[in-house]
């Protein structure tokens, strides 16, 4: 179970939008988002096994735009700042981990306007798919905008965003709605991949931090140019 989700709580304020991400006493994951002038408030739920799939929206995210943020390329050294122990192992069926990373982020985009909307145009799949807990009816998709903002859309109409629905089609050609619930910058992207280390090595979730480093030798594998077969097959010495 996690603990102490109520103290440690990623925060930051950006364009009148404060930002909060942390786990409940689950593991499951919260981002919330208040407009500090109109006090709106917008949210997004994700089951507790998400926490890896939202990690890595931000690292697709920088790497559809090109940007190499030395965070990320020198993972090992920002998950030691952090209490990492250097440990790596393959989750397996026990683990709460992302399996089919290395499937989903080399096949896979994130829906960006203009003109990568459709799937069926694109000829891909949209990345970063989140789910509560309790539904899948419900689900979250990252869009980004003309703005090349993130923004964490939802296709139930529960937002409260002054952002209109924006019309995406996960499936070739059948569009449908997406209320954005929470707005990122640019410039603040990286705060999705902060708050998500900073959750995981203060237990506020259920993924162990060996899992978790698990993700990150996946990505080096795929920067290295091996396929996900390959990946794979390599991944049997960490189990």
């Amino acid at each position: 179970m996690a603990m102490g989700s109520w103290e440690h709580k990623h925060t930051w304020t950006s364009d009148n939008l404060e930002t909060k991400i942390y786990g409940t006493m689950d593991g499951d994951l919260q981002v919330v988002q208040v407009n500090t002038k109109t006090k709106k408030k917008n949210f997004l739920n994700g089951h507790y096994d998400f926490w890896l799939p939202f990690t890595a929206i931000s690292m697709k995210y920088f790497d559809q735009f090109g940007i190499e943020l030395p965070e990320i390329k020198n993972w090992r050294e920002t998950l030691k700042r952090y209490g990492w122990d250097g440990q790596i192992k393959k989750p397996g069926n026990f683990g709460v981990g992302y399996e089919s990373f290395p499937y989903h982020y080399t096949s896979m985009i994130i829906a960006q306007f203009p003109d990568r909307i459709d799937a069926g145009k694109v000829n891909k799949l949209f990345f970063g798919r989140i789910v509560p807990e309790s539904t899948h009816e419900v689900h979250y998709i990252p869009i980004i905008d003309l703005e090349q903002r993130l923004l964490l859309c939802s296709n139930s109409s529960h937002s409260d965003s002054e952002i209109k629905p924006l019309e995406v089609a996960p499936f070739p050609g059948e569009f449908a709605k997406y209320y954005p619930c929470i707005i990122v910058q640019k410039k603040d992207v990286y705060n999705l991949f902060e708050g998500a280390v900073k959750a995981i090595f203060s237990w506020q979730t259920r993924t162990r931090p060996e899992f978790f480093a698990y993700m990150f030798w996946e990505y080096d594998q795929i920067k290295d140019g091996k396929t996900p077969q390959e990946i794979m097959t390599l991944s049997h010495s960490l189990e």
